[in-house]
């Protein structure tokens, strides 16, 4: 086969067929488990401060006249961080039809660029309790405990587990996890309904851990032990975090424990240089993963 003349319709024809690959492989990889663990906040600008979080109250019985809150002076403050991967095809190789080799990089960008924040969310959940990193609409880090502030007590999402190695002591730190988080009041003093702790992160390396969790998310449980299966819908082994200290979370529900303020969602940017003969491609995506709201989130904490 000879080779075709330089045009700007084939290399048009080459990009179009990179993004087709590109937009294919980002769509099937947006579905995740950590999607469930953050809330998006979408058109957002470089600089937000979200003051709302956790601020809004459960209705109460009307009493004649109301009592007025309003927007918090403080906040949990996010800058916007650009991302960017770049590549370079020959364009001879468009010429000679031999694009199928530069096909995997595209395939591969689409999923890195669906899933590029959720090594951001596992990161802000592994430096969870550094107020710089994970600060909290209340002022504390993501997991503490002195949380809770006007109206509400002082609140701890941390619990001491009774250990990570034993079938028993992960359902029995499971229950009491589930039991504190029954408990957290909003910053009006009102106890939260309707939080579903459901999900469970933990250590990837912690093989044992990982088969335990296993077990319980099967609804298999050993001779008279409490089944805790009813709140493990999900597991998420997350090479971040090391140790024998795991998290229960709720997933799926109005408030999450995370936040992602997207600036602007990755984006194919495509041209051509002449000069060097090159087609230049790269995904480029502006966000900022932050920690929203403890309340759905309990560390159980283990030492080892």
């Amino acid at each position: 086969m000879g080779i075709k003349p330089l045009t700007d319709d084939l290399v048009r024809a080459a990009q179009n067929g990179f993004k087709s690959l590109y937009l294919k492989d980002y769509k099937a990889a947006s579905e995740s488990p950590w999607r469930a663990l953050f809330t998006t906040y979408s058109d957002a600008g470089e600089i937000e401060i979200y003051t709302a979080l956790g601020a809004v109250a459960q209705l109460k019985a009307w009493t004649g006249s109301r009592e007025f809150t309003t927007r918090s002076a403080d906040g949990v403050q996010v800058i916007s961080k650009e991302y960017d991967v770049a590549y370079a095809v020959d364009m001879m190789d468009a010429q000679r039809d031999k694009l199928g080799r530069h096909a995997g990089w595209f395939q591969a960008a689409g999923k890195r660029a669906a899933t590029y924040m959720f090594p951001l969310v596992a990161a802000v959940l592994a430096n969870g309790t550094n107020l710089a990193y994970s600060r909290c609409w209340d002022g504390k880090p993501l997991f503490s405990i002195t949380h809770g502030k006007r109206k509400g007590t002082s609140q701890s999402n941390i619990i001491t587990g009774a250990g990570a190695d034993t079938l028993a002591n992960v359902q029995l730190d499971i229950a009491k996890a589930n039991a504190a988080g029954r408990t957290f009041q909003d910053d009006q003093g009102e106890y939260i309904e309707g939080i579903a702790y459901n999900t469970v992160i933990y250590p990837a390396a912690n093989y044992t851990l990982g088969k335990i969790l296993d077990i319980i998310k099967q609804k298999r449980q050993a001779l008279d032990q409490p089944d805790q299966s009813q709140y493990v819908d999900t597991i998420i082994p997350s090479p971040r975090i090391t140790g024998n200290t795991y998290y229960l979370a709720a997933g799926g529900g109005l408030e999450r424990p995370f936040g992602w303020q997207e600036e602007m969602a990755p984006t194919l940017e495509q041209s051509s240089d002449f000069g060097t003969r090159k087609m230049l491609s790269a995904i480029h995506a502006s966000g900022q993963a932050f920690a929203s709201d403890w309340r759905t989130i309990i560390q159980i904490s283990n030492a080892g």
